[in-house]
């Protein structure tokens, strides 16, 4: 007959110890620049091409390509009015992108920017904003002006801007 006192649960303790230090001894680690690294850039690089290729006839202005915002935004403000872009869509890009460029690296500077974890977690955000602007283009009307517009162009800009 087993007595209760006998009984004693295992120890998950040691074993969540254990998960922890190997969980902070992957993410503490600086990344190292190797040919992985650099095709993942090389893939960043294409997708923000696609995006671009994609936000321009949708959005009527650049998501990622902020050089070719600033140019817009000027002829904008100098008078020149085409069909082919939309103020008001150029300056929340241009605005979102500075937004995220500078809180993502002022929290990389104060995490550690080279840090597996910071690394991970902001790919892992900028994933899910890209995700929050397809969920906003596929459900509202992507090509009236409007909020889920606005809403899409804020998402991929900051999250272009937190690259």
């Amino acid at each position: 007959m087993l007595r209760v006192e006998q009984f004693s649960p295992p120890r998950v303790q040691p074993r969540i110890k254990e998960l922890l230090n190997s969980v902070n001894r992957y993410a503490q680690p600086l990344i190292q620049v190797d040919t992985s690294v650099e095709m993942q850039l090389l893939v960043l690089t294409l997708s923000t091409g696609i995006q671009d290729a994609e936000s321009l006839p949708n959005f009527r202005c650049f998501a990622s390509n902020q050089t070719g915002n600033t140019v817009i935004l000027a002829l904008g403000l100098a008078g020149y009015s085409s069909d082919l872009f939309d103020i008001h869509n150029v300056a929340i890009s241009l605005a979102m992108f500075v937004l995220g460029a500078t809180v993502t690296g002022q929290l990389g500077n104060w995490v550690g920017g080279r840090r597996k974890a910071w690394q991970v977690l902001a790919n892992f955000w900028q994933t899910a904003m890209v995700v929050g602007a397809a969920c906003l283009q596929f459900t509202g009307n992507a090509h009236q002006p409007g909020p889920c517009v606005m809403g899409a162009i804020a998402l991929l800009a900051f999250a272009s801007g937190a690259q």
